[in-house]
């Protein structure tokens, strides 16, 4: 029983490494709650907004390849993820972005807390670890494994 619990867990690892934040399922209302948990922000009794934090690190780290298909040639600066890119206009997009995500309310909100509590104390050993940025998202999948 054992091995059959280690061989899950791996592959959970496996797959929460292979793919990029934020891509085709839920993981956005996720990550805002497990950001405000970390930080002691509790849900109010309504629905509320992504938070700032969250929102901008949605921004900037969220794949959109699995979403929509690729615009222009190979050399499109749209086709380079946000976070890797130099061009002037990736700063305009990913304020934008921010916005965009503060501005929309996160359905998670009113879920059971066990899970985000847990996490956002992950969350806050990861940032004592010195861990950031998108390695911070995915310290944070990282935790379903041993779950």
């Amino acid at each position: 029983m054992f091995a059959l619990a280690l061989v899950a867990a791996l592959r959970v690892l496996l797959f929460s490494a292979a793919f990029p934040p934020f891509n085709n399922v839920d993981e956005e209302p996720h990550f805002d709650l497990v950001a405000k948990y970390a930080h002691g922000e509790l849900p109010g009794k309504g629905l509320e907004h992504y938070s700032p934090e969250a929102s901008a690190t949605i921004a900037l780290y969220r794949s959109t390849e699995f979403l929509v298909p690729p615009r222009g040639g190979p050399l499109d600066p749209s086709r380079t993820p946000r976070w890797k890119r130099t061009d002037p206009q990736v700063r305009d997009e990913v304020e934008k972005l921010t916005a965009y995500w503060q501005s929309k309310v996160n359905h998670e909100t009113q879920s059971p807390p066990l899970y985000y509590a847990i996490a956002g104390a992950w969350s806050d050993l990861g940032r004592l670890f010195g861990i950031g940025g998108a390695w911070l998202v995915y310290w944070i999948r990282f935790l379903n494994a041993p779950l």
